[in-house]
């Protein structure tokens, strides 16, 4: 992915926020998912979400070309 820059958050939900960003080359707006790790609890908990996560990614980057839903380029995970 190319460099993007931050509007605003745009949604909230168990993993995070989800920010719209733009792409910087090409203009186009995308959603940005930021993952915070840090405040999941113990280790083991860590570990299951960041799975579930990872998943959830990776299945909404197979759902590319859908109208209404914005490409997933990439994840922050912090």
């Amino acid at each position: 992915p190319g460099e993007t820059t931050t509007e605003f958050v745009i949604g909230e939900g168990n993993f995070g926020q989800v920010r719209l960003g733009v792409e910087q080359g090409t203009g186009k707006y995308v959603g940005i998912k930021v993952i915070k790790v840090g405040e999941w609890g113990t280790n083991k908990q860590k570990k299951a979400k960041l799975e579930r996560a990872e998943l959830e990614g990776q299945l909404q980057s197979s759902l590319k070309g859908l109208p209404r839903l914005m490409p997933l380029l990439d994840m922050v995970i912090c």
